[in-house]
């Protein structure tokens, strides 16, 4: 009987833990659903500031943005913005939009039984005004090395790069965002800082000691060196790792992993792993366009034509007083040791290969003027563009094929406060120790000397849209977003 006795306490005690071990694992197994379910309304939070505050992106019908799928765990967010009552919509930069509120809710499963968690933030929105409609500062098709010079605006521009990468190999100051076909590298150790946001479809490397004051948006391997700064948002949309070593101030989304070096600092929401995370579309920075001459475009500006000879006069230039169209292009080349020119009005000069090794460019009547140089697309190609629909300059191995249609400054160019000139050509752009106001466009951009300075200052040409209202419209960078509350909705069981 004694033994029969210890047999059934014994069968006793096996049920008792067997069955508070399936209990313990039952409640372990809900834990974690719950803490997956709470995981995915945050990344959905985090996919919806991405996607709203990324230059062209592109809202979902009603506001609703919802992870891919049927897999678990599994985030649908829904949008609603704030004019006179609220919309279930994402904002567009109106100027009556003055709240946004996301409300993500996140669902994970645990056996048969469901888990959700909602998380609700709402946004004091402000348009800055910053919209940029006004076109980049520099457009080069071809890689671009900021070798110490520096780019400073009053306007909200960028830099657009449309078929290769952006460097800062030394010290300067790029105070404009950067819309990169390729890789982004703002180094090495002490290099160049950008005052604006940063978006690429390549690599980014944000080196030691370098500060990005704006968010940074890739779609490749992203890397923050040690005392690295971005002020902003760190958003990857590709699968490759992420290395951060340095400070990001904002939240950082990634569709792949984080590698997190001890002295890393991350200042909000960290989400990884997570699904639909969008493309930085500001870095498909637009398609090259073609300017292809006409004397009509320029008239219906109200520009009159000087002459169609090769006639260099700089006398003449001077004594103008009406918007006018200077036709060089007769020349076999513009070749001029220097350019002195106090001009009293707008003045387009269509021009061959030019070289001129010294400009001076000031103001006769102290109004302000613009100065065009430009040398059209086709004219030194038989008639045919230079660049391809893949905004790639395709030269020929034959010499004589090769783009030559170069605008150069040898020596320096002073540009003074009233005068902007703008800079055209399918060719390259060589600007060596230049005080330059306006903007370039090139097949290729290559300006040397640590204390050139290139001040944005709008321009375009007549006629000719350079900068589609499609590739620069903007919203998130356009508002000012501040977070009013921050709360969790959910009903947690006890």
């Amino acid at each position: 009987m004694a033994v029969i006795g210890v047999m059934a306490v014994l069968l006793i005690i096996t049920l008792t833990v067997t069955s508070s071990s399936l209990q313990a694992l039952t409640i372990t197994t809900s834990t974690r659903a719950g803490v997956q379910a709470q995981a995915a309304a945050e990344a959905g939070i985090a996919v919806a500031l991405a996607s709203l505050q990324n230059i062209g992106a592109v809202c979902p019908s009603g506001g609703v943005i919802a992870s891919e799928g049927d897999s678990v765990p599994a985030y649908r967010v829904e949008v609603s913005t704030l004019t006179d009552e609220w919309s279930p919509s994402c904002p567009t930069g109106a100027v009556d939009e003055t709240k946004v509120r996301i409300v993500s809710q996140g669902e994970s499963t645990a056996g048969t039984v469901n888990h959700a968690r909602t998380v609700e933030e709402i946004y004091d929105i402000t348009p800055s005004g910053a919209t940029n409609n006004l076109g980049s500062v520099i457009t080069s098709s071809e890689d671009l090395d900021v070798d110490g010079w520096s780019v400073t605006t009053g306007e909200p521009t960028d830099i657009r790069v449309l078929n290769g990468d952006f460097a800062c190999s030394k010290n300067g100051t790029v105070q404009a965002d950067l819309r990169v076909a390729g890789n982004v590298t703002t180094g090495p150790s002490q290099s160049c800082s950008v005052d604006g946001n940063v978006d690429a479809l390549g690599n980014i490397v944000v080196w030691n000691h370098v500060a990005v004051s704006g968010n940074v948006h890739g779609n490749d391997s992203i890397e923050v060196k040690s005392n690295g700064l971005v002020s902003g948002d760190l958003t990857n949309s590709s699968d490759d790792q992420t290395l951060i070593q340095g400070k990001v101030t904002g939240d950082v989304v990634l569709a792949g992993t984080l590698y997190k070096s001890s002295q890393a600092d991350i200042g909000g929401r960290l989400s990884q792993n997570v699904s639909d995370v969008p493309r930085p579309q500001t870095a498909q920075a637009g398609d090259w366009v073609a300017f292809h001459y006409d004397l009509e475009d320029f008239r219906d500006a109200g520009f009159e034509l000087l002459s169609g000879d090769c006639w260099i006069n700089r006398d003449s230039w001077e004594n103008l007083t009406v918007p006018t169209v200077v036709d060089l292009r007769r020349c076999d080349a513009v070749d001029l040791d220097k350019l002195t020119l106090e001009v009293r009005t707008d003045i387009a000069f269509i021009l061959p290969d030019t070289q001129i090794d010294e400009l001076d460019l000031e103001s006769h009547n102290g109004d302000r003027h613009k100065i065009w140089f430009l040398i059209p697309e086709d004219d030194w190609n038989n008639g045919d563009d230079w660049h391809d629909d893949s905004n790639q300059r395709h030269d020929d191995d034959d010499d004589d094929d090769e783009c030559d249609a170069d605008f150069t400054i040898g020596d320096k160019a002073k540009i003074s406060g009233e005068i902007s000139v703008m800079v055209y050509t399918p060719c390259e752009i060589e600007l060596n120790d230049v005080q330059w106001r306006g903007q370039l466009y090139a097949g290729k951009v290559d300006i040397d000397d640590d204390d050139s300075r290139i001040h944005f200052v709008p321009m375009g040409i007549p006629g000719t849209e350079l900068f589609p209202a499609a590739v620069n419209d903007s919203v998130g960078p356009s508002t000012d977003w501040t977070l009013l509350s921050s709360r969790n909705r959910s009903k947690v069981p006890k």
